[in-house]
């Protein structure tokens, strides 16, 4: 019996060696929501007089991270045969960015710089967006010859760009001085919702165009 004991034992010993290289790699491939997690729980402490509501948005956050992270490490540590831990793990990650943009917030509302960085990072996937399909309207009018469709193409291209070139100008304008040359009402704040309104017309005329196009 005392043999047999002492052969478990050593088994038991042996399994644990063993594992503890795999234990390490999960650890390595899940850690960084962790980390996540404890930059969350600082931002808190950091938030603790001042900001209470971004505290409380700060803890929720890094809870929900440290929860993702345990769900990611059973999903590794089951060799993957429980979808519903990947699935856990999707979900808290997801609400847990969503409440750092939340904190974020609550920042931004006695802060008026990352109030303003907030709307300003609104612009800028905007501008990304609207340099994206001007490029994609150029790329396919490029191609074709003089008609009705190249036409509408062009025009489209062309008052995106000056609708671009404004934004281009007054973007870093509002984000360090607080003030924007187009908005409140201005003229250059009408033009530029005129341009944008116009290549919004034109572009969905080119778009039309492009797919009666296609069918032919």
């Amino acid at each position: 019996m005392k043999r047999l004991s002492e052969s478990k034992g050593e088994d038991l010993e042996k399994k644990l060696v063993s594992l503890h290289p795999k234990f390490l790699a999960i650890i390595k491939e899940v850690y960084p929501l962790a980390v996540l997690g404890s930059l969350c729980v600082a931002i808190s402490a950091f938030a603790h007089q001042s900001y209470p509501e971004a505290q409380a948005f700060a803890l929720a956050s890094a809870s929900l991270f440290l929860a993702a992270f345990a769900f990611s490490f059973l999903f590794e540590v089951s060799t993957k045969a429980f979808p519903y831990f990947a699935l856990m793990s999707y979900i808290s990650t997801a609400l847990a960015v969503l409440l750092l943009f939340a904190t974020i917030f609550q920042f931004g509302v006695n802060v008026p710089m990352i109030g303003r960085a907030f709307t300003s990072i609104a612009s800028i996937f905007t501008f990304v967006f609207i340099s994206w399909f001007c490029y994609v309207m150029y790329k396919a009018v490029r191609r074709e010859e003089a008609n009705l469709f190249y036409t509408f193409g062009w025009i489209g291209v062309i008052l995106g760009i000056s609708a671009l070139v404004i934004a281009a100008i007054d973007l870093p304008f509002y984000l360090f001085s607080g003030e924007s040359i187009a908005r409140g009402g201005s003229s250059l704040f009408v033009l530029y919702f005129l341009l944008n309104g116009m290549m919004i017309v034109f572009a969905v005329i080119f778009l039309y165009l492009t797919r009666k196009k296609a069918k032919k």
